[in-house]
């Protein structure tokens, strides 16, 4: 019997690969592609961008960031579940999450694409290794150079896209704790765990594919992804590659969570943006928030945002608990279950945050972030109580 589509101009059409076109339009070098239509969504006074107002989290803040009430969220209507959140951070404390991108991440028991070239061992630091003068040979001081990506909590096989009860290691507590709080914030989940983490170290002439994100269980949870570093163009599509995507730029400290129709959406990054070293939030020499002696940003916030973690006030900056080395052992512990622990638990990592961003030195990461984006992918792999023996 015959294909009674064969011929059909309407099928051809809708599978066309339109988002391939875009992306390959955008990456080209010559001549370069022309950037006044990628959309500025903070300053874009298209009808179809709008500002959105967002809600008063149950959560307590968590140190760094701006107050909930004054952060610029964005949609855009061809993108919907799709929210774009501009710098929310504080002076000194995208510093603190690029640190941690570069110096503590890149550690075992987390993965990285070095593992397939070298060992390493519990006590490596690939950041230090890189640094060091003494005694190393050329392989080792570019390290960090080679880095390409690294893997957090449960760890996606690059090979068959899935997880596994085996390939798993502790998640970073501060980086579950701010998600949740995005979340939140949000109003997209009440029950939102970072469980799975992929970092992406991009180059100037690195570029991310066409792909959608469905290789975890619960493709209802939202994800959040953190940039650094230099700019971006994203291409935002729809669940179909016979749709045009929307390319928007994104900028060190922007913040992007896909849920709802955008969370199976394609997407890709066919273009890294330089940004002059001067343009980069820190570039002024400002000192962090937490060391300025007042805390007027925390004072917004109102006593109710606690109520749902025991009743207590965390709208005053609290950093009482001293050396960010006693802290160690909170950063890869999970959300305790009772109220009283988690209060302990939400004021630990933010007396850790704070810490190390008063002892860190950053000036050793500004040539290194002058050619590199940093990108933090979180996601919830599992649905609230589920493991993989319910999947």
């Amino acid at each position: 019997m015959a294909d009674k589509t064969a011929g059909d101009p309407s099928k051809d059409l809708q599978e066309y690969d339109i988002f391939r076109d875009s992306f390959k339009y955008f990456k080209k070098k010559k001549p370069p592609p022309d950037l006044s239509t990628v959309v500025e969504l903070s300053t874009s006074d298209s009808p179809e961008v709008e500002r959105i107002s967002v809600l008063q989290p149950s959560l307590p803040p968590i140190r760094g960031l701006q107050p909930w009430q004054d952060w610029k969220v964005f949609c855009h209507k061809h993108m919907p579940g799709f929210f774009y959140i501009r710098n929310p951070f504080l002076s000194g404390y995208q510093e603190y999450w690029i640190r941690r991108c570069i110096q503590d991440f890149p550690c075992k028991p987390n993965l990285c694409n070095l593992d397939a070239h070298i060992e390493l061992s519990d006590g490596d630091n690939i950041w230090e290794l890189s640094q060091s003068s003494d005694t190393l040979s050329s392989q080792d001081k570019t390290l960090v150079d080679r880095l390409r990506w690294v893997t957090l909590g449960y760890h996606h096989n690059w090979d068959t896209k899935l997880y596994t009860a085996d390939r798993h290691s502790p998640f970073p507590a501060d980086l579950d704790y701010v998600s949740r709080y995005l979340v939140d914030v949000l109003g997209l989940s009440a029950s939102f765990k970072a469980e799975a983490a992929i970092i992406n170290y991009y180059h100037m002439d690195s570029t991310l594919a066409p792909h959608s994100d469905h290789s975890e269980f619960n493709l209802e949870a939202p994800l959040v992804s953190f940039s650094f570093g230099q700019s971006a163009i994203m291409l935002m599509g729809t669940t179909t590659k016979a749709d045009e995507p929307v390319p928007v730029f994104l900028h060190s400290g922007d913040i992007v969570v896909m849920s709802g129709a955008s969370r199976l959406a394609y997407h890709a990054v066919p273009r890294i943006i330089s940004t002059a070293a001067r343009l980069l939030p820190w570039s002024k020499a400002e000192k962090p928030h937490s060391e300025k002696g007042t805390c007027s940003h925390h004072e917004q916030i109102s006593t109710s945002d606690s109520k749902n973690v025991g009743g207590r006030d965390w709208s005053q900056c609290d950093s009482s608990a001293g050396d960010d080395t006693l802290l160690k052992p909170f950063i890869n512990s999970e959300l305790p279950q009772n109220s009283e622990s988690q209060l302990e638990w939400f004021k630990n990592i933010n007396s850790y945050i704070d810490e190390s961003v008063k002892n860190s030195n950053f000036e050793l990461f500004h040539k290194y972030l002058q050619q590199i984006r940093i990108n933090m992918n979180v996601r919830q792999v599992f649905k609230p109580g589920e493991t993989f023996q319910d999947t």
